[in-house]
């Protein structure tokens, strides 16, 4: 059976690594064999750690040379690629220096291997898939009958049964050196829902298509992965809609995500209240609405304003919250109303003032 990566992209791999960090590099199979490796010599090698790296899905460490083993001190880290461990990368050399040069590693072999085919059969079910599914939630053209085929073919067989898109957002603002694993653990969610689909686009989204009912019986796997990683990522699963409206269910399950407060990071949309009516706002009405009520408050004002109506406009709650004296948040709300024309101690007042910090963060937008 012919190796997955062809000898020649493997080569390529070990190549540009050892451009960056001048230590020698292994290029292993899932066998343990090293397919191709900056030192020669070692190239058909059987390679011990890269093979229990490979069974085991993490990084082994090795301390000291073994010529028994066929290995030599470094790091071996696995490579996924469409959710499966196709290979290891091991760099030779002290641990701790060699560690050093782990994320950009496997960044370089993910990057180079999706440029090349891994494998032609397998990445053209994934490229069918990934139409498939974009189409889909985007609401494209799309042949039926080259759709109806490809869903049969990913274990889709009941297509009158509601369906749900899940959205996985990492904070694009964040590099983190585990990202491989964060990724890996994405799937490994994804891989508890079945019947599903999923996609990955670029530059952070994994979009995940499941019947109601299995993605159902996982919600808690969903919710652990949140916090595990919060901070990292967020999570919003849209409503129950046919599997051949999913288009809906992907904006809502975006919208879930443009709701999300400091600290949260997972929401349903049967959780949401005011922001179902204010995810549908044009970006005109927005802006326009915007600019009368909040173009003049400041951040601080912004806080204050959160805290009072996050504790029922509470006045004595809003003070023990923010460490401030009763006169000071009058004081401080009455200039809110100077400044804006609406009075936050006012209930219809303060509903607009509400509604237009609520449109703000679904928004996203930049303030003043």
């Amino acid at each position: 059976m012919p190796h997955p990566v062809r000898r020649h992209i493997a080569q390529q791999i070990v190549d540009s690594i050892k451009n960056i960090c001048d230590h020698d590099i292994n290029f292993i199979d899932t066998d343990g064999i090293i397919y191709a490796s900056t030192d020669a010599s070692r190239t058909g090698d059987f390679h011990a750690a890269g093979k229990q790296a490979a069974q085991s899905g993490e990084t082994v460490t090795v301390e000291r040379d073994d010529p028994l083993a066929g290995t030599r001190k470094g790091i071996n880290m696995p490579i996924r690629h469409n959710g499966e461990i196709v290979a290891v990368i091991g760099i030779t050399g002290d641990p701790e220096e060699a560690g050093r040069y782990a994320y950009l590693a496997q960044r370089i072999t993910t990057l180079l291997l999706k440029e090349h085919d891994l494998d032609r059969e397998s990445q053209n079910r994934r490229t069918r898939i990934n139409y498939v599914i974009r189409s889909m939630i985007h609401q494209e053209n799309i042949d039926q009958a080259f759709m109806l085929e490809t869903l049969r073919q990913s274990g889709i067989r009941d297509m009158e049964a509601p369906y749900r898109t899940l959205v996985v957002q990492l904070d694009s603002r964040y590099n983190p050196s585990n990202l491989s694993m964060i990724e890996s653990e994405i799937l490994r969610a994804f891989s508890l829902v079945e019947p599903c689909l999923y996609t990955f686009n670029y530059p952070g989204e994994y979009v995940l298509l499941s019947e109601a009912e299995a993605l159902k019986k996982s919600l808690s796997a969903f919710r652990d992965l949140e916090e595990r990683f919060r901070g990292l990522l967020q999570i919003g699963v849209g409503d129950e809609r046919p599997l051949t409206r999913q288009y809906r269910s992907y904006q809502a399950a975006r919208l879930c995500l443009k709701s999300m407060t400091p600290g949260r990071g997972f929401a349903l949309f049967e959780d949401l209240d005011l922001e179902i009516l204010l995810g549908s706002v044009s970006d005109h009405a927005r802006r326009a609405f915007l600019d009368r009520v909040t173009a003049s408050l400041e951040d601080g004002d912004r806080e204050l304003l959160s805290a009072y109506f996050g504790r029922g406009m509470s006045l004595k709650e809003t003070c023990e919250a923010l460490f401030i004296h009763k006169n000071t948040l009058q004081y401080r709300l009455k200039r809110i109303a100077e400044k804006t024309g609406y009075d936050p101690r006012a209930f219809r007042d303060a509903a607009v003032l509400y509604a237009a910090l609520k449109l703000e963060a679904l928004s996203g937008q930049e303030k003043g």
